[in-house]
């Protein structure tokens, strides 16, 4: 059986094609995930986009996971399987993977 790679390792060389998601695409593809996802996303990586207070963004894993009560790892877990959703749908949207 083959071994499935671990989304933390596949977004790792995935977050470069992220960034390079336009701006209304980007917000379109955070809306479909859920809202949790699409918090931690934000948190994460600082897509505010002007909509949250911006000391809620960039933060590690270990702030965001204090304000969702779970470990820094499971936030790892979370940010990178959303970030992988947003590519697969960015991907079949816009063919641009």
């Amino acid at each position: 059986m083959p071994q499935v790679a671990k989304p933390v390792a596949v977004i790792r060389d995935s977050l470069p094609k992220i960034k390079e998601i336009s701006i209304p695409a980007l917000v379109d593809h955070l809306s479909s995930l859920t809202p949790r996802e699409e918090q931690i996303v934000r948190m994460r990586h600082g897509f505010t986009l002007g909509l949250e207070n911006s000391q809620d963004s960039n933060l590690d894993a270990e702030k965001v996971g204090r304000r969702f009560c779970v470990t820094s790892h499971r936030i790892n877990q979370i940010d990178a399987r959303a970030l992988l959703k947003i590519l697969e749908r960015h991907n079949k949207w816009y063919h641009v993977l």
